[in-house]
């Protein structure tokens, strides 16, 4: 059980971390910051990547940021990627924690 706790909470952690990302980028996106300023996409996609998926799907949504669905498709795909990963990843160990499939 420990496994599964760490893992919720490195989840949690990255998704909070992943969601003020999201929302520094978008306050510099919408004071004209120029793209040096900008945080760049890898940034935003390595942090949910490692853990933040959910803290990006948020931050897409919720902030209205990276959502253009005609140049963004690939960061889209990227963000729906890691949360089934992620959420893959969930699945089995709560299945190892309750002892595995019988």
């Amino acid at each position: 059980m420990p496994i599964l706790i760490v893992y919720l909470a490195v989840l949690l952690v990255m998704s909070i971390v992943t969601l003020i990302l999201f929302a520094v980028d978008k306050k510099r996106a919408q004071r004209g910051a120029s793209g040096a300023e900008r945080l760049p996409e890898r940034t935003l996609l390595l942090a949910m990547s490692f853990g933040g998926a959910a803290g990006g799907l948020i931050g897409m949504y919720a902030l209205r940021h990276k959502t253009d669905k005609r140049g963004k498709f690939h960061f889209l795909l990227s963000v729906w990627t890691a949360v089934v990963l992620q959420l893959g990843v969930l699945v089995f160990l709560i299945v190892f924690a309750a002892g595995g499939i019988k």
